[in-house]
């Protein structure tokens, strides 16, 4: 069985197209947990009272989706696991061929490419090309935050095993798929198996709260970003572009990158790069006009 991990704050217009293309997949053994936290919006009226075959409703204090997905996860009573979002979509195979590829790779997780769709309607196809079919380490997940969570597939075990950071503001996902491929066999798909739609309303429009996971991101992963150069300037452009954004400098946090066991080339061109990002910052006004 694979148990599909659909956490849910207040999307109650949503979460039945997420249930129904959960339920509608291929491969039919399966179960749902809608993990409601705590939904002020008539979602627990509606999905406590209603009996539908393969679905279980858990109801939960408010406490973040990371929180349901872990009491997901906690709940979980299949040997695989995934996880959809309440307001996003699979296409129809995503879980017959996701186990089928993890079973053929020997992997004890697998994720596959998503199309992130904005506010506008505009189609994003990601991860970038950068990424190959095959094993993944965790040196490659280091510059890019290239797993988003309705991507993955994996052995139920593991993924308890590594379980959601609760104190992360955003890129909860990032911090996962790290921690994943620093414990686990991590295989890659490139095929377009999920449909990840950004909501008016959604935190992954939060550049504040972007910014301080970026910080929380570079604190727990320092020295890996200490060895791998190429990581550290993808890591000092996800400070300077949120950093404008939310009115923070992103000084600090790129000086943070210089260390003793660098290069003297390498820790020049984050101190002069640096101080370019830190003038144009200051130029554009971005950090004047933020209280």
């Amino acid at each position: 069985m694979i148990s599909v991990i659909i956490p849910a704050w207040n999307r109650k217009a949503l979460l039945e197209r997420a249930v129904q293309s959960a339920l509608g997949q291929t491969e039919k053994d399966i179960e749902v947990l809608i993990a409601d936290d705590g939904s002020t919006d008539g979602t627990r009226e509606t999905w406590e009272r209603r009996e539908l075959d393969r679905v279980r409703y858990l109801a939960l204090p408010h406490g973040g989706a990371c929180h349901a997905r872990n009491a997901g996860l906690a709940a979980a009573r299949g040997e695989y696991a995934a996880f959809l979002d309440s307001d996003d979509t699979w296409e129809a195979d995503k879980l017959e061929k996701q186990l089928a590829y993890l079973q053929g790779t020997g992997a004890d997780i697998v994720f596959c490419a998503f199309r992130h769709v904005d506010t506008k309607g505009n189609v994003t196809l990601r991860p970038g090309p950068q990424f190959r079919e095959g094993r993944i380490t965790k040196e490659q997940l280091l510059s890019e935050n290239a797993v988003s969570t309705q991507t993955i597939l994996g052995k139920t075990e593991c993924l308890r095993n590594i379980g959601f950071d609760e104190e992360f503001p955003r890129m909860q996902d990032w911090d996962f798929a790290l921690r994943m491929a620093e414990k686990y066999t991590v295989s890659y798909e490139p095929v377009a198996r999920a449909d990840v739609y950004l909501q008016g309303d959604s935190i992954s429009g939060d550049p504040e709260k972007a910014f301080r996971a970026i910080g929380m991101l570079h604190a727990k992963n320092r020295a890996d970003y200490g060895k791998h150069f190429p990581a550290a300037k993808a890591l000092m452009t996800a400070y300077y572009e949120f950093g404008s954004a939310a009115g923070k400098s992103c000084a600090p946090g790129c000086l943070r990158l210089m260390n003793k066991n660098r290069p003297l080339k390498e820790n020049g061109y984050i101190l002069c790069r640096t101080a370019w990002m830190r003038l144009k910052q200051a130029r554009s006004g971005c950090l004047r006009n933020r209280k």
